[in-house]
């Protein structure tokens, strides 16, 4: 009987991810983008009601919210070598549990003319303004564990946020 052997990634790069896509053959010429259209972006399938996709709308409006919503303020170090740079961007991906990261250039076709915005997101947005409770939650109030001020704070923040109806989502109806 032979004995069976198991992948360790003990000392693979973290870059490199689960997969040998880095043994993948390098091509520098671009396809022809000319021939795709967008679609209409939509999370539901009234003929299909069994679709999973009908389960997604309102966690992928949440994540597309997220997504679209404040940037961390902290400003990070970027390498100025190009390869160690898409290293530290696929790095991130497979932190992120992407199963496999490309790297490569974008020309300006690339781009969208307009973006492409998730319907659920105006649902989303309605739905929190008009069916979520807005008691305060047990714990929710300073002298429960929060730090005095804070929602003082909290409060001051939300109302200078520019994203509308719900700030802490970043959500405009």
């Amino acid at each position: 009987m032979r004995a069976h052997r198991l992948f360790s990634s003990k000392s693979r790069p973290i870059h490199y991810g689960n997969y040998p896509l880095h043994r993948l053959r390098r091509r520098d010429d671009r396809p022809d983008l000319s021939g795709l259209a967008t679609g209409r972006l939509s999370f539901r399938r009234p003929e299909d009601p069994e679709s999973i996709v009908n389960a997604m709308a309102e966690h992928q409006a949440m994540l597309d919210t997220i997504c679209d919503g404040l940037v961390n303020g902290v400003v990070s170090e970027i390498p100025d070598n190009p390869d160690e740079r898409a290293n530290h961007m696929k790095s991130f991906g497979y932190f992120n549990d992407a199963s496999m990261v490309g790297i490569g250039p974008l020309s300006d076709e690339c781009w969208l003319e307009t973006p492409v915005r998730n319907p659920g997101i105006d649902d989303l947005a309605e739905m929190i303004n008009t069916r979520q409770t807005k008691t305060l939650a047990a714990g929710d109030r300073p002298d429960h564990g929060r730090p005095q001020g804070f929602h003082q704070r909290a409060t001051a923040r939300d109302r200078a946020s520019p994203h509308g109806d719900c700030p802490a989502l970043g959500i405009s109806s």
